[in-house]
């Protein structure tokens, strides 16, 4: 199956998904491949390895980019409530919050895994200048927004995870 790029509800998207592909690459596997290699063989045993291995990326493949930008969001949208109290307490000044305008404007593009992570890396490195201005100031509040902010993240990657 070829995938092709296609409009629905108005934002392109792939279709076949790529978790499809590669849960149709482990059963073309599975069924063609691995009952023409001899049994208790490296060759059988690292077939099934691989099936299982493009089973479990497939599981979970759909739904990578949606997390890494759910988790972009929440990045920003704590940081953007930060600012201006960091900005205040001139523990961090406006231009440290740069990176918060860098985010390209959304428009009907695909989201691929490149551009959310390369976004992801920056809005990290944002997080870490904040976690060390507020090292040197009162925490009050913004401790308990970056631990509620990191409890979301971990849930985020849980669920992933049970996929």
């Amino acid at each position: 199956m070829v995938p092709r790029l296609w409009v629905g509800n108005g934002a392109p998207v792939i279709r076949p998904p790529i978790g499809e592909l590669l849960d149709g690459v482990a059963t073309a596997l599975e069924e063609t491949v691995v009952p023409d290699l001899a049994p208790a063989t490296a060759a059988r045993s690292q077939a099934r390895a691989a099936i299982a291995i493009l089973r479990r990326v497939a599981a979970v493949w759909d739904q990578v980019v949606p997390t890494v930008e759910a988790d972009n969001r929440d990045i920003e949208e704590t940081l953007r409530g930060l600012a201006t109290a960091l900005e205040a307490t001139g523990a961090l000044p406006k231009e440290g919050f740069d990176a918060l305008e860098d985010a390209p404007p959304a428009g009907g593009a695909v989201p691929d895994f490149a551009h959310v992570s390369r976004r992801n890396e920056v809005l990290q490195r944002l997080l870490l200048d904040v976690q060390d201005a507020l090292a040197n100031t009162e925490k009050g509040g913004a401790a308990a927004e970056l631990g509620a902010l990191l409890e979301r993240s971990v849930a985020r990657e849980r669920a992933l995870a049970r996929r």
